[in-house]
This record gives C-alpha cells, sequence and structure tokens, in this order.
C-alpha cells in the first residue's frame, strides 16, 4: 500500500483481522489501527500484550484514515483486540510518542516492562527532503499501565548503532541488542545489558570479552567461525537451550533462526524454518503463545503472516525441523 502524504510516500504493511490465504479481513473500525509498521510485541503483566508500531493508519468516525507514527494496539490475553492507543482526538489522531521537532518523527523499537511501566525503546528519524533516515538521537519513552500514557522521555546512547531493536529480558537482567547498518545488505549487532529498575542508569556493552562502561568499545556479536554476525536480529527468545534470534535477510525469502547459549554468543549459522510465499518480507517478531513460538512478519504493501512454531521444536529451540506452514489469525 503507497501512502502519500507531505511529500513522503511511506510503504506499509496492511494488518487485519485474518492474515492472507486465511479467510476474507473484517473492516476498520473507527479508533482502530488500519495498516501498520513495525509490530514489536510486549507481553504485560496483566494479561494482555502490546504491539508497539510505527507509521500507522488509524480510522476515524468519519471513515477515513490518519497518518501517525507511533501508536500501540493493545490485545487481551484471549486474543481479542481491546484498544488502540495513539495521540491527538478521535477525529484528528496524532503521534503517541511526538517527535516536537518539524520534519522528525519518534520510530518505536522495541519495549520491555520495568517497575510496573512500559518502557519503550525509540529512534528520532528525519523525514524531510521525502525520504526518511536516522538522526542518530535514541529515547527511552515510559508508559504508564495500564493506561498506557506516556509519561517521562529521556533521551540514551545515539550514534551509528541502533540501540533498541530488540530487547531479551533474562531474570533480572535486560539485553538490548543494536543494529549497525553497513549498507543495505550488511548488519552487524551489538550488545548492551542492564538492571530491571536501572534502566537509566549507565549500561554496559559487550566488548567481545566481558560487558563495559564505554560504548566505544562496544565489539559485533559473533557469528559461526568467528566471524561478525551480519543480520539484522529483530527479535530474541530466550529457552531452556539458549537463545533464539529469527532474522530475515534482505530480499530473504525465508524466516531464519540462528541459536546460541548466551545473549552475547557466538551465534550459529542460520537455519530456515519458515519458507515466506509472500515478496520482500521483513522484521519477523517472535514471542510465546503458551507453549508455543508465534511469529509476526511484515509484507509491503499486503497482508501480515503469522505463523506458528511446533512446541516440541521452539521452547528448547531444538534443531526440530517439525515446522508448521500455515498462518493463524493473529491480526
Amino acid at each position: 500500500m503507497r501512502l502519500i502524504g507531505r511529500g513522503t510516500t511511506v510503504l506499509l504493511s496492511v494488518l487485519a483481522l485474518v492474515a492472507a490465504g486465511c479467510g476474507s479481513p473484517a473492516a476498520p473500525q473507527a479508533g482502530h489501527l488500519v495498516a501498520g509498521d513495525g509490530a514489536y510485541p510486549v507481553q504485560l503483566p496483566d494479561g494482555r500484550r502490546a504491539w508497539l508500531f510505527g507509521d500507522s493508519l488509524i480510522r476515524t468516525p468519519g471513515g477515513r484514515d490518519r497518518f501517525v507514527h507511533s501508536g500501540i494496539v493493545v490485545r487481551s490475553a484471549s486474543g481479542g483486540t481491546v484498544a488502540t492507543v495513539v495521540g491527538g482526538t478521535p477525529d484528528q489522531p496524532a503521534d503517541l510518542i511526538p517527535s516536537g521537532t518539524p520534519q522528525r518523527v519518534i520510530w518505536p523499537a522495541a519495549g520491555f516492562v520495568e517497575d510496573g511501566q512500559l518502557q519503550v525503546l525509540a529512534e528520532e528519524i528525519s523525514v524531510a527532503g521525502g525520504g526518511f533516515h536516522s538522526t542518530g538521537r535514541r529515547f527511552q519513552v515510559t508508559l504508564s499501565l495500564p493506561d498506557l500514557r506516556v509519561t517521562a522521555r529521556s533521551e540514551i546512547y545515539g550514534g551509528e548503532i541502533s540501540w533498541g531493536h530488540a530487547v531479551l529480558v533474562q531474570g533480572n537482567d535486560v539485553y538490548v541488542y543494536g543494529n549497525h547498518e553497513i549498507d543495505g545488505w550488511t548488519n552487524t549487532t551489538y550488545l548492551a545489558r542492564f538492571t530491571l529498575g536501572a534502566s537509566r542508569g549507565p549500561w554496559r556493552f559487550w566488548d567481545g570479552e566481558r560487558f563495559q562502561t564505554s560504548p566505544l568499545h562496544a565489539a559485533p556479536l559473533e557469528g559461526p567461525d568467528g566471524r561478525s554476525q551480519v543480520a539484522k536480529l529483530a527479535s530474541v527468545l530466550g529457552g531452556t537451550g539458549g537463545i533464539a534470534a529469527f532474522t530475515i535477510d534482505p530480499c530473504g525469502a525465508t524466516i531464519d533462526m540462528r541459536v546460541a547459549t548466551h545473549p552475547w554468543g557466538p551465534f550459529s549459522a542460520k537455519r530456515s524454518v519458515y519458507a515466506i510465499p509472500e515478496q520482500n518480507p521483513y522484521l519477523p517478531r517472535a514471542y510465546r503463545d503458551a507453549d508455543q513460538i508465534r511469529i509476526a512478519y511484515s509484507i509491503p504493501r499486503a497482508m501480515p503472516r503469522t505463523v506458528r512454531v511446533s512446541a516440541d521444536a521452539a521452547p528448547a529451540f531444538t534443531t526440530d525441523d517439525r515446522i508448521p506452514r500455515h498462518c493463524t489469525a493473529e491480526w
């Protein structure tokens, strides 16, 4: 779907109640999301799941669709849509996280729950000149629970590494993965860590041997044979068998999984877990659903898909290849 607004062309993934090939989409309701980009899931303490979106269309009571750059779709523990949370008014929806600067917007990246509040890691994007690119500024945005109101925003580590591309919470430790895009085809991944309750204190950065205090000494995570991990880790999950990271290569046709014993790797070679029938998929977002792993991914100008990894393959991240090839009614 191509949206033209303020001289900017933005490609969005259309989100409907069911995925392509699984039925007919229902008509969007007023106040809810029609299309969106990003879709990072965060499990909330009360059983709900918050999906973080960047560029999105919101349906107004008058039937028109308004463009915003940040919002949250909340789903109940049973899977039904509870609310779409954005700024502004029903007739004039606005960004949930406003930038406050002309020609710049804030895109949510990943999130986690800390001290009973939702913490969202976000990136500032320049949309000047009809395109978009990172300004190098990144933020931590706090939202109250259960009502998801923005209560605080502070600037975090900036620069070329996009900190917050994925988050892994293990016990009291929070691991923040950062992506460094070298070119359109090559990405390296970095890792920072802090303790729950201390996210706004100094982070510590993996330097290849240990975690230390200077981001300038951060080193790329390693893949097989000691090489740099050249993939954009869009989501990372922990299981009894270690860590699993999910990726889609640029112009790729599969969702791939890389495993490691520790959050800092080294990561294995990729193993394909799902053959994607659509073209140009991106941002595979894995999350737990009872004893299964579900992976949502985005598709330009098309419906989303959600695949389900079998229970005996996912929690321990084994090499079992029994992966169901079907979509589910996640949206």
